[in-house]
């Protein structure tokens, strides 16, 4: 292990009171001090579960990291104990969201129509009509996310910020178009 995650997994209270408490006096220095550690551990945490494969990409340690934030933001005046609380929403963040990614079985798009192809043994043509006519058939708004994402190659902020919706709302809607395709196929 190294000296980083040593860090992360040993961070001490007596490191994080004093400025929660300068926080929560009105100090913006030390509420800005202690936002960044926050962001740091929780990075740091979210970063290694993905490294261990229980993440399927960096952008969700990204959006784990900034919801705890969140969380810490609109909750800090009624923290007692900065370590403990930081702990359990880690923990609970994480496992909340790989429940959730679990149940929907997020899958790599190219896996799906790899897998759909060699399972049925269509032609590569075959497939691509097949899903032509499964995406005809979905909304607009649908048909426009798997445009962007697979045709433009956006990213899924940029379609989020194209259709005026949270990134997060847009990776949901995503992640279960692909699952609808993929059951669609079989």
């Amino acid at each position: 292990m190294g000296e980083k995650d040593l860090q992360f997994l040993h961070f001490s209270a007596d490191d994080l009171i004093p400025l929660l408490e300068a926080a929560k006096s009105g100090d913006q220095t030390a509420f800005t001090r202690l936002s960044v550690i926050v962001q740091t551990i929780a990075r740091e945490y979210f970063h290694s579960k993905f490294r261990s494969g229980k993440l399927r990409n960096p952008e969700d340690a990204e959006d784990l990291t900034s919801n705890v934030w969140l969380s810490f933001a609109k909750q800090y005046q009624k923290i007692e104990n900065p370590e403990f609380w930081l702990r359990r929403v880690l923990f609970l963040s994480f496992v909340s969201f790989y429940k959730k990614a679990k149940k929907y079985q997020y899958s790599d798009p190219e896996e799906v129509f790899r897998k759909t192809k060699s399972e049925f043994n269509f032609g590569e043509e075959a497939d691509i009509e097949r899903i032509a006519v499964i995406t005809a058939e979905m909304s607009q708004e649908k048909r426009d996310i798997l445009r962007m994402r697979f045709q433009d190659d956006m990213k899924f902020n940029e379609i989020a910020g194209a259709l005026g919706k949270s990134e997060d709302a847009i990776k949901k809607m995503f992640y279960r178009l692909i699952a609808e395709i993929r059951e669609k196929l079989t």
